[in-house]
């Protein structure tokens, strides 16, 4: 190919005008989109001046609808990561809901069953392990995410369930243990 030789942009100019109307037709096909093929075609014209500087093409017709194919196999490949890691983040996003909301039912069937759990909760926070402590409180009062906690304390998200669910069951006991207590207290006098 002459362009190798010479490396004067008139040849690939001339490959353009003689083949961009198949690059484009090519695209629309697999692509289905006027404006991303109109683009891919810009880019299979970029990528063809690199590469044939460099490389001989034998056959270039076929060699360019190869090139036509895998650009555009690799724009719906990524297209296709893309909507996964969408629909990832939104069911990230609905599970994290569900999970504030049976965090929060079971938060409430708490306050029912002790109602004078606040005058206790501050104390009880201090009873239980540090480590727990914090994730409750960035969780429930600070309202972040497992993935937030664990980035911020840095630790998995696994990690994050577990001292939130521990934290919970023994801020309970904590919680029940002052209630008592107190009570008992109240009854002596």
């Amino acid at each position: 190919m002459e362009y190798r030789k010479t490396k004067d942009q008139q040849w690939m100019d001339e490959l353009y005008n003689r083949y961009i109307h198949l690059i484009f037709t090519n695209c629309m096909s697999w692509l289905r989109d006027e404006q991303k093929s109109k683009a891919a075609s810009i880019e299979i014209y970029e990528k063809l001046c690199l590469t044939l500087k460099t490389m001989e093409v034998s056959n270039f017709e076929a060699w360019l609808f190869f090139i036509c194919k895998n650009h555009c196999l690799n724009i719906l490949r990524s297209e296709k990561r893309q909507q996964k890691k969408a629909n990832d983040f939104k069911k990230l996003q609905e599970d994290n809901y569900n999970v504030y909301q049976e965090e929060d039912r079971v938060w409430s069937t708490f306050q029912e069953e002790y109602p004078s759990y606040e005058t206790h909760l501050a104390k009880a926070m201090n009873l239980i392990k540090k480590e727990q402590s914090i994730c409750l409180e960035l969780f429930y009062f600070e309202k972040l995410t497992y993935k937030e906690i664990a980035a911020q304390l840095q630790i998995s998200t696994t990690e994050v369930k577990s001292r939130l669910q521990n934290g919970r069951r023994k801020l309970k006991l904590k919680i029940m243990e002052l209630q008592k207590a107190a009570s008992d207290e109240h009854d002596i006098h």
